[in-house]
Protein backbone atom coordinates (compact mmCIF):
# COMPACT_ATOMS: atom_id res chain seq x y z
CA UNK A 1 0.00 0.00 0.00
CA UNK A 2 1.44 3.25 -0.97
CA UNK A 3 0.69 6.32 1.03
CA UNK A 4 0.87 9.67 -0.93
CA UNK A 5 0.11 13.53 0.41
CA UNK A 6 -3.10 14.40 -0.25
CA UNK A 7 -3.79 16.08 -3.43
CA UNK A 8 -7.48 14.39 -5.18
CA UNK A 9 -8.28 14.64 -8.75
CA UNK A 10 -11.07 16.16 -9.86
CA UNK A 11 -12.84 13.19 -10.71
CA UNK A 12 -11.95 11.66 -6.84
CA UNK A 13 -13.57 15.16 -5.26
CA UNK A 14 -16.62 14.56 -7.26
CA UNK A 15 -16.82 10.84 -5.76
CA UNK A 16 -16.62 11.82 -2.36
CA UNK A 17 -19.60 14.18 -3.10
CA UNK A 18 -21.61 11.67 -4.58
CA UNK A 19 -21.66 10.14 -0.95
CA UNK A 20 -24.13 11.11 1.41
CA UNK A 21 -22.77 11.16 4.38
CA UNK A 22 -20.12 13.48 3.50
CA UNK A 23 -22.65 15.18 1.08
CA UNK A 24 -24.50 15.95 4.57
CA UNK A 25 -22.01 17.89 6.59
CA UNK A 26 -21.33 21.21 7.32
CA UNK A 27 -18.80 22.57 4.65
CA UNK A 28 -16.12 23.25 7.45
CA UNK A 29 -16.53 19.74 8.75
CA UNK A 30 -16.16 18.74 4.78
CA UNK A 31 -13.12 21.14 4.54
CA UNK A 32 -11.25 19.90 7.55
CA UNK A 33 -11.19 15.93 6.87
CA UNK A 34 -9.56 17.16 4.09
CA UNK A 35 -7.10 18.93 5.40
CA UNK A 36 -6.35 15.90 8.00
CA UNK A 37 -6.53 13.48 5.49
CA UNK A 38 -3.92 11.25 3.82
CA UNK A 39 -4.73 9.32 0.38
CA UNK A 40 -3.74 5.84 -0.07
CA UNK A 41 -3.09 4.28 -3.18
CA UNK A 42 -4.00 0.03 -3.17
CA UNK A 43 -4.10 -2.72 -5.71
CA UNK A 44 -6.88 -5.39 -6.25
CA UNK A 45 -6.02 -7.76 -3.63
CA UNK A 46 -3.55 -5.77 -1.49
CA UNK A 47 -5.30 -5.06 2.73
CA UNK A 48 -5.95 -1.98 3.77
CA UNK A 49 -6.52 -3.55 7.36
CA UNK A 50 -6.28 -6.83 8.96
CA UNK A 51 -8.36 -8.67 11.04
CA UNK A 52 -7.51 -7.92 14.97
CA UNK A 53 -5.32 -5.14 14.23
CA UNK A 54 -6.31 -2.47 16.16
CA UNK A 55 -6.04 0.23 13.11
CA UNK A 56 -8.72 2.90 14.52
CA UNK A 57 -8.87 4.89 11.31
CA UNK A 58 -11.95 6.35 9.34
CA UNK A 59 -11.18 5.61 5.33
CA UNK A 60 -13.00 7.20 2.18
CA UNK A 61 -13.24 5.47 -0.83
CA UNK A 62 -12.68 8.24 -3.55
CA UNK A 63 -12.19 5.04 -6.71
CA UNK A 64 -12.52 1.51 -6.77
CA UNK A 65 -14.13 -0.44 -4.21
CA UNK A 66 -13.21 -2.09 -1.03
CA UNK A 67 -14.52 -5.38 0.62
CA UNK A 68 -15.30 -5.44 4.32
CA UNK A 69 -15.24 -8.68 5.47
CA UNK A 70 -14.89 -10.82 8.16
CA UNK A 71 -15.11 -14.83 9.50
CA UNK A 72 -17.93 -16.73 11.11
CA UNK A 73 -17.22 -18.41 14.69
CA UNK A 74 -17.08 -21.85 12.59
CA UNK A 75 -14.06 -20.02 10.84
CA UNK A 76 -15.47 -19.62 7.47
CA UNK A 77 -15.16 -16.24 5.77
CA UNK A 78 -18.16 -14.08 4.48
CA UNK A 79 -17.93 -10.62 2.89
CA UNK A 80 -20.10 -7.75 4.74
CA UNK A 81 -20.00 -5.25 2.28
CA UNK A 82 -18.39 -3.80 -0.80
CA UNK A 83 -17.61 0.07 -0.65
CA UNK A 84 -17.91 1.88 -3.52
CA UNK A 85 -16.88 6.02 -4.66
CA UNK A 86 -18.09 7.74 -1.73
CA UNK A 87 -18.59 5.82 0.74
CA UNK A 88 -16.97 6.01 4.30
CA UNK A 89 -16.14 3.21 6.66
CA UNK A 90 -15.31 3.07 10.19
CA UNK A 91 -15.90 1.87 13.76
CA UNK A 92 -16.38 3.65 17.15
CA UNK A 93 -13.42 2.22 17.91
CA UNK A 94 -11.42 5.46 16.66
CA UNK A 95 -13.51 7.17 19.60
CA UNK A 96 -13.70 4.63 22.20
CA UNK A 97 -10.58 2.69 21.58
CA UNK A 98 -11.86 -0.78 21.21
CA UNK A 99 -10.01 -2.78 18.26
CA UNK A 100 -10.96 -3.09 14.88
CA UNK A 101 -12.73 -6.10 14.07
CA UNK A 102 -13.05 -6.02 10.13
CA UNK A 103 -10.52 -6.69 7.29
CA UNK A 104 -10.95 -4.06 4.50
CA UNK A 105 -9.03 -5.46 1.44
CA UNK A 106 -8.83 -3.50 -2.20
CA UNK A 107 -11.24 -5.31 -3.99
CA UNK A 108 -10.28 -3.72 -7.56
CA UNK A 109 -7.72 -1.20 -7.75
CA UNK A 110 -8.58 1.91 -5.72
CA UNK A 111 -7.49 5.16 -3.67
CA UNK A 112 -8.92 5.78 -0.32
CA UNK A 113 -8.91 8.59 2.01
CA UNK A 114 -7.74 7.54 5.71
CA UNK A 115 -7.97 9.57 8.97
CA UNK A 116 -5.94 8.55 12.08
CA UNK A 117 -8.03 7.79 15.27
CA UNK A 118 -6.36 10.81 17.36
CA UNK A 119 -7.07 13.13 14.87
CA UNK A 120 -10.93 12.13 14.10
CA UNK A 121 -10.99 12.88 18.22
CA UNK A 122 -9.65 16.18 17.67
CA UNK A 123 -11.76 16.91 14.63
CA UNK A 124 -14.67 15.80 16.34
CA UNK A 125 -14.25 18.34 19.47
CA UNK A 126 -13.75 20.83 17.03
CA UNK A 127 -16.75 20.13 15.11
CA UNK A 128 -19.37 18.35 16.76
CA UNK A 129 -21.87 17.73 13.96
CA UNK A 130 -19.37 15.01 13.22
CA UNK A 131 -19.81 13.18 15.77
CA UNK A 132 -23.54 13.20 15.23
CA UNK A 133 -23.11 11.78 11.78
CA UNK A 134 -20.38 9.43 12.98
CA UNK A 135 -22.75 8.01 15.17
CA UNK A 136 -25.92 7.62 12.09
CA UNK A 137 -22.99 5.87 10.22
CA UNK A 138 -22.16 3.84 13.07
CA UNK A 139 -25.64 2.79 13.42
CA UNK A 140 -26.25 2.22 9.79
CA UNK A 141 -23.54 0.21 9.64
CA UNK A 142 -24.95 -2.00 12.39
CA UNK A 143 -28.80 -2.05 11.27
CA UNK A 144 -27.39 -3.39 8.23
CA UNK A 145 -25.65 -6.63 9.92
CA UNK A 146 -28.67 -7.18 12.17
CA UNK A 147 -30.35 -7.27 8.45
CA UNK A 148 -28.14 -9.34 7.11
CA UNK A 149 -28.04 -11.66 9.76
CA UNK A 150 -32.26 -11.98 10.36
CA UNK A 151 -32.12 -12.49 6.45
CA UNK A 152 -29.58 -15.32 6.47
CA UNK A 153 -32.09 -17.35 9.15
CA UNK A 154 -35.46 -16.32 7.87
CA UNK A 155 -34.91 -16.48 3.72
CA UNK A 156 -33.93 -19.10 1.86
CA UNK A 157 -31.02 -18.25 -0.64
CA UNK A 158 -32.99 -17.60 -3.57
CA UNK A 159 -34.46 -15.02 -2.26
CA UNK A 160 -31.33 -13.73 -0.24
CA UNK A 161 -29.70 -13.82 -3.56
CA UNK A 162 -31.80 -11.92 -5.50
CA UNK A 163 -32.12 -9.56 -2.75
CA UNK A 164 -28.45 -9.11 -2.83
CA UNK A 165 -27.91 -8.86 -6.42
CA UNK A 166 -30.80 -6.10 -6.28
CA UNK A 167 -29.38 -4.04 -3.56
CA UNK A 168 -25.79 -3.81 -5.50
CA UNK A 169 -26.98 -2.79 -8.53
CA UNK A 170 -29.32 -0.33 -7.27
CA UNK A 171 -26.38 1.31 -6.13
CA UNK A 172 -24.53 0.94 -9.04
CA UNK A 173 -27.00 2.70 -11.39
CA UNK A 174 -29.66 4.53 -10.80
CA UNK A 175 -31.66 2.49 -13.26
CA UNK A 176 -30.73 -0.98 -12.09
CA UNK A 177 -31.24 -2.99 -15.85
CA UNK A 178 -28.41 -0.38 -16.51
CA UNK A 179 -25.86 -2.02 -13.88
CA UNK A 180 -23.20 -3.97 -14.42
CA UNK A 181 -21.86 -6.06 -11.43
CA UNK A 182 -18.16 -7.26 -11.44
CA UNK A 183 -18.20 -10.56 -9.04
CA UNK A 184 -16.83 -13.89 -9.26
CA UNK A 185 -18.73 -17.09 -7.75
CA UNK A 186 -16.92 -17.12 -4.96
CA UNK A 187 -17.30 -13.30 -4.38
CA UNK A 188 -21.08 -14.01 -4.18
CA UNK A 189 -20.94 -17.17 -2.28
CA UNK A 190 -18.73 -14.91 0.57
CA UNK A 191 -21.73 -12.19 0.34
CA UNK A 192 -24.17 -14.81 0.87
CA UNK A 193 -22.60 -16.95 3.88
CA UNK A 194 -23.29 -19.87 1.15
CA UNK A 195 -21.00 -22.65 -0.44
CA UNK A 196 -19.81 -21.65 -3.88
CA UNK A 197 -21.87 -24.98 -5.64
CA UNK A 198 -25.00 -23.68 -4.08
CA UNK A 199 -24.91 -20.60 -5.43
CA UNK A 200 -23.32 -20.73 -8.61
CA UNK A 201 -26.76 -23.48 -9.01
CA UNK A 202 -29.00 -20.39 -8.11
CA UNK A 203 -27.08 -18.07 -10.56
CA UNK A 204 -27.47 -20.56 -13.31
CA UNK A 205 -31.45 -20.94 -12.40
CA UNK A 206 -31.73 -17.29 -12.57
CA UNK A 207 -30.04 -17.11 -16.06
CA UNK A 208 -31.89 -19.77 -17.32
CA UNK A 209 -35.22 -17.99 -16.15
CA UNK A 210 -34.47 -14.44 -18.27
CA UNK A 211 -33.82 -12.57 -14.68
CA UNK A 212 -30.20 -12.12 -15.04
CA UNK A 213 -26.98 -12.40 -17.52
CA UNK A 214 -24.09 -14.01 -16.51
CA UNK A 215 -20.97 -13.40 -19.24
CA UNK A 216 -17.67 -14.28 -16.99
CA UNK A 217 -17.70 -12.53 -13.71
CA UNK A 218 -20.01 -9.41 -14.93
CA UNK A 219 -23.61 -10.13 -13.30
CA UNK A 220 -26.57 -7.81 -15.42
CA UNK A 221 -30.33 -7.67 -14.11
CA UNK A 222 -32.58 -8.31 -17.21
CA UNK A 223 -35.88 -8.40 -15.33
CA UNK A 224 -35.58 -5.70 -12.31
CA UNK A 225 -39.86 -7.20 -11.29
CA UNK A 226 -39.57 -10.62 -11.17
CA UNK A 227 -35.99 -10.75 -9.63
CA UNK A 228 -37.85 -8.05 -7.35
CA UNK A 229 -40.36 -10.92 -6.55
CA UNK A 230 -38.05 -13.46 -6.19
CA UNK A 231 -36.51 -11.34 -3.71
CA UNK A 232 -39.90 -11.30 -1.57
CA UNK A 233 -40.10 -7.95 -1.84
CA UNK A 234 -43.06 -5.21 -2.39
CA UNK A 235 -42.87 -3.30 -5.44
CA UNK A 236 -42.35 -0.23 -3.48
CA UNK A 237 -39.34 -1.72 -1.25
CA UNK A 238 -37.65 -3.13 -4.26
CA UNK A 239 -34.48 -0.84 -4.07
CA UNK A 240 -35.20 0.63 -0.49
CA UNK A 241 -31.74 -1.77 0.35
CA UNK A 242 -29.60 0.46 -1.46
CA UNK A 243 -29.98 3.46 0.80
Amino acid sequence: METVSLGLTTHERAALQQGRWYRDLPAAAQQALLEHSRLHVLMAGEPLCRHGIARDDWFAVCRGHVRLSGVFMSGKAFTLAYMRPGDWFGQLSSVDDMPQMVDALAQTDCTVLAIRAETMKQLVSHHPPLLEALLRMSYARLSELTRVVEELHTLPLGARLARKILQLASREHPDVQQAVLRLSQQDWADLLGASRPRVNSHLKMLQRDGLIRLEHCLLSVLDADRLGQLAQLAPRLQFALAS
